[in-house]
């Protein structure tokens, strides 16, 4: 199956937690590590979430101009549809993969993924319309099923010298122990960056 290059991006705190309770956003990354994620944005054709961190953090997925990046969120039910979000907002390109619609509303795309919905199919379609590199930022469920498929093929976690309070969203979870699982290290202001080895993380 042709599919896009996937390179999946997260930030946790000093204690393991990607968001704060009930998914509430928190800013973890420093200007220096948002920089690196803003050069990531800048050398992909995508960048996608999943619904829930549409619902909770509404981002609007930034972008430069003339980047040629379009904005994908996975929302199987449609969830989002209907809703004053900010990443289907009509400002830039937005592809929502789902289960059941295959139309255009202005300039977002929505592309039918299967029913029940099947992440390869949807990364199949993404490459047929021309996306072959893709930024995966989130959130846990995301993380976790393009684990599990095998389909990241670059992993980084930004670790912040934030502390969180108990109760939030930790980092995707394992099925087992597994070693050696960093590849690269790099101290940079407000935390360090590890390189992962996607396939010590499933």
């Amino acid at each position: 199956m042709e599919r896009p290059y996937v390179i999946l991006n997260l930030a946790q705190s000093l204690n393991g937690y990607i968001s704060g309770p009930d998914g509430r956003r928190v800013l973890l990354s420093s200007d220096e590590d948002w920089n690196r994620v803003m050069g990531m944005r800048r050398s992909v054709d995508g960048i996608l979430i999943g619904k829930n961190t549409v619902i909770h953090d509404d981002p609007e997925l930034k972008l430069n101009d003339d980047s040629p990046a379009i904005r994908i969120v996975i929302d199987p039910k449609l969830s989002l549809e209907g809703k004053n979000y900010r990443i289907t907002d009509g400002t830039r390109r937005t592809a929502i993969l789902n289960e059941t619609r295959e139309d255009t509303d202005g300039i977002n795309s929505y592309i039918r993924c299967g029913r029940p919905f099947d992440l390869r199919t949807a990364m199949a379609r993404l490459y047929g319309i021309g996306i072959r590199k893709i930024l995966v930022e989130g959130g846990k469920i995301t993380a976790e099923n393009f684990l599990r498929v095998g389909m990241v093929d670059e992993m980084y976690v930004f670790i912040s010298n934030t502390v969180l309070p108990d109760g939030g969203v930790r980092m995707p979870s394992v099925s087992s122990e597994r070693r050696n699982a960093v590849v690269g290290i790099t101290v940079i202001r407000g935390g360090v960056l590890m390189k992962i080895s996607p396939g010590e993380w499933i």
